[in-house]
C-alpha cells in the first residue's frame, strides 16, 4: 500500500527535527563514557621508584637503538 505524498499532514522537516532530537538525547546519555577515567597520582614511594627505574630503562634502550632508528642518508652523486 502506498500513500499519496499530498495527503500527508506532517510538516516538512518534522521527522528530521525529531531524529536530531533523538540523536542529541542519545549523545547526552552516552557522554560520560567518552570522558577518560582519571588516573590517581602515585603517592607511594615504592611506586615512584619503580616508575623511575622503568623510565631510566626505557631511556637507555632508546639510546641503544637510536642509531638503528635513524639510518644514514645515502650519498647523492653530483649534489653537495
Amino acid at each position: 500500500m502506498t500513500t499519496d505524498p499530498k495527503s500527508r499532514t506532517d510538516k516538512p522537516g518534522r521527522h528530521e527535527e525529531q531524529r536530531e532530537q533523538d540523536l542529541d538525547e542519545a549523545l547526552e546519555e552516552t557522554f560520560p563514557a567518552s570522558d577518560p577515567i582519571a588516573v590517581p597520582a602515585d603517592h607511594d614511594a615504592d611506586a615512584a621508584k619503580i616508575r623511575k627505574t622503568r623510565e631510566r630503562q626505557m631511556d637507555e634502550a632508546l639510546e641503544d637503538t637510536f642509531p638503528a632508528s635513524d639510518p644514514v642518508a645515502p650519498a647523492q652523486p653530483g649534489k653537495k
